[in-house]
């Protein structure tokens, strides 16, 4: 994929540069834009695909394998076979899992840490474009330390590059002080799932934890409202309590048919 977005863009370069010969400067600048567009979409990909990938390599871990027993005149057989696909045998996958926990360090753990570093490089951006929303408020209506921090802000302004175009999505459904919490997000989603392949649905403690995370990203939204948009914010706060409603409705049932 990687290799995919830079060939796309060499070839578009050596097409500007043979359509637009006399021109360097508009080259550069297409070019520029060019770049902001493919990190964008490259970025948003790995981001969209981030939760499904996990999925498939929290998979292929021993833990989710799961062992029967196959009973004999004499003897007992066990086997323990894939979890997610009941064809294959885990002990013909231990180069697979070898892979997979490779890839938990490389992808899993690195690519939200290496976007939580991007974030932190341009914080001062974010927290700048705060006070520029305020722009209708004088500084005068605002607190001494607001103005202090904003002229802080100010003056280090010209130490930070520009704000990048692709990785704004990451944080502008977000209040500027919270410019990290997508990142916390990640780290949600991919704990419920790693919980749910690995003890599976129906252990009691992976619906423990599951209510447990929804009720404590519940106390979190309703408490601190990252959100910028309030119909956004009422949607966040709805989805861990949709979740852990149906955990408990499932359990209650579980119990009740017992």
């Amino acid at each position: 994929m990687f290799v995919c977005f830079v060939s796309f863009y060499h070839i578009w370069k050596l097409y500007l540069k043979y359509r637009f010969r006399n021109a360097t400067i508009h080259v550069c600048e297409k070019l520029k834009n060019l770049r902001e567009k493919l990190y964008t979409y490259f970025l948003l990909l790995l981001f969209i695909t981030y939760p499904p990938t996990c999925d498939v390599i929290f998979r292929l871990y021993p833990g989710a394998c799961k062992t029967f027993y196959i009973y004999e005149k004499d003897t007992t057989v066990n086997i323990t076979l894939l979890r997610s696909d009941f064809d294959l045998d885990c002990e013909k996958l231990k180069n697979y899992q070898i892979f997979a926990y490779v890839a938990t360090v490389i992808y899993v753990v690195l690519f939200p840490f290496v976007l939580l570093l991007l974030l932190r490089k341009y914080r001062i951006k974010i927290l700048y474009n705060e006070f520029d929303d305020g722009n209708s408020n004088s500084t005068e209506d605002q607190p001494e330390n607001t103005v202090s921090e904003r002229s802080h802000l100010i003056n280090d302004k010209s130490e930070e590059s520009d704000f990048p175009i692709w990785i704004k999505f990451l944080c502008e459904n977000y209040k500027p002080r919270f410019w990290y919490w997508e990142i916390i997000e990640l780290a949600r989603k991919v704990t419920q799932t790693v919980l749910v392949t690995l003890l599976g649905f129906e252990n009691a403690l992976t619906k423990l934890l599951t209510i447990g995370i929804s009720v404590l990203f519940l106390t979190l939204h309703a408490k601190l409202s990252p959100m910028t948009s309030h119909f956004e914010q009422r949607l966040q706060v709805s989805q861990p309590s949709v979740v852990g409603t149906f955990l408990l409705q499932h359990e209650l049932f579980h119990l009740l048919t017992v």
